[in-house]
């Protein structure tokens, strides 16, 4: 059965310069035009979406964005989607297949869909742009949409913290559900300890500074794995000049959606 469907496909091309497309792969079910862009060769990005859903991201406060490398076709490095929210649900607006995730060709992406949607009457200059942490990303936003507001992820936050915990071998620690005694001293839940790295997103900015004092005085330095971990956390999220800034990652007064 497999074969007989092979039959009715073209044949697979072998780089992203032998890509044609025609007939079925421009249309939706419904006839409706579905492939957006087409541009480029063998750095060649593909987008998917209909017109309504151009107009819809136009109209749209806030876009959210999130890239995959796992559901992608194998000439492509990355499926990168828009998606914005009407009625209470969250609808997929633009399906990107990208050749890679530099900065470069974000950029390219970000100015290729706006040049489309204006060619179609409407103008795309989002208020706010919610993505996950992706530096080349929020790079590109800042340069093609200077005005646009741009927000961290409160569940990629979440993630980067729980991946590191792990990478620093600190997994059986976290498993831990109580506060221990050792030599007349309380040692802290380490749990607790993470949990409350996870809850700074939730403070006003002003009262961030105060809440990680308390929070470090509860932190055993003396293990390594915990300081370096700390140190991940000051270097990537809390200190001045951290590769994420307070105010891209701080939820405090969002009160509408705060992940992707």
């Amino acid at each position: 059965m497999q074969r007989q469907k092979t039959k009715l496909l073209p044949p697979e091309p072998k780089s992203r310069a032998l890509i044609n497309l025609s007939g079925d792969w421009l249309e939706t079910n419904n006839k409706e035009q579905f492939l957006a862009i087409n541009d480029g060769t063998t750095d060649r990005i593909v987008v998917y979406a209909t017109k309504e859903f151009a107009i819809r991201m136009a109209k749209a406060d806030i876009l959210f964005s999130d890239g995959t490398f796992k559901s992608v076709p194998k000439l492509f490095m990355q499926l990168y989607t828009f998606h914005a929210k009407y009625d209470k649900q969250m609808i997929p607006l633009a399906y990107c297949l990208l050749p890679n995730k530099s900065a470069t060709t974000y950029k390219r992406l970000l100015n290729l869909l706006r040049d489309w949607i204006l060619t179609l009457g409407f103008t795309l200059n989002p208020k706010e742009m919610m993505v996950d942490y992706e530096q080349a990303m929020i790079a590109a936003i800042k340069e093609v949409f200077p005005s646009t507001r741009i927000r961290g992820c409160l569940f990629h936050y979440t993630q980067c913290i729980y991946r590191n915990v792990q990478s620093y071998g600190l997994s059986i620690d976290y498993i831990s559900t109580s506060d221990n005694e050792v030599d007349g001293t309380i040692e802290v839940d380490f749990k607790k300890v993470i949990r409350r790295f996870l809850a700074l997103p939730f403070l006003p900015l002003e009262q961030l500074e105060e809440a990680h004092t308390e929070m470090m005085e509860d932190i055993d330095l003396n293990d390594e794995r915990i300081a370096a971990f700390s140190d991940y956390h000051l270097d990537t999220w809390f200190k001045e000049g951290a590769t994420f800034s307070r105010e891209l990652w701080n939820q405090y007064r969002n009160f509408c959606d705060r992940t992707n």
